[in-house]
């Protein structure tokens, strides 16, 4: 994975976790200024920092349907029902940056997301 697209309902969240997977990382952030489509079809995969707004729920629903590997970062495993829905469609739900990080390298190796 080269190309990230980073959905938040914040745009101080946003620019952390940017810096934070494109600086130790070394993966590149998609123009959060362009489209979400066409920045969503430009990334290889998609972070989804919870809590998500309608609109981040929105742009989630776009990645699904673009096929695109959705990861997620929340404080908590508590989801209320329309988040769940996401559930089916994230490939590693993350509690901090270190953990997401692992999720994200193990998919792009083609690896189990098992930690040792």
């Amino acid at each position: 994975m080269q190309r990230i697209y980073i959905i938040a309902n914040n745009k101080t969240g946003v620019q952390m976790l940017s810096m934070i997977l494109r600086d130790q990382c070394g993966y590149e952030i998609v123009n959060a200024k362009s489209p979400s489509r066409e920045a969503i079809s430009q990334a290889d995969a998609v972070v989804v920092c919870w809590k998500p707004d309608r609109a981040a729920m929105f742009e989630a629903g776009m990645a699904a349907a673009l096929g695109k590997p959705i990861f997620a970062l929340a404080e908590t495993d508590e989801l209320d029902p329309q988040e769940r829905i996401l559930l089916d469609h994230i490939l590693g739900l993350s509690h901090d940056v270190e953990d997401l990080k692992f999720h994200m390298q193990m998919v792009s190796q083609n690896k189990p997301r098992i930690r040792p």
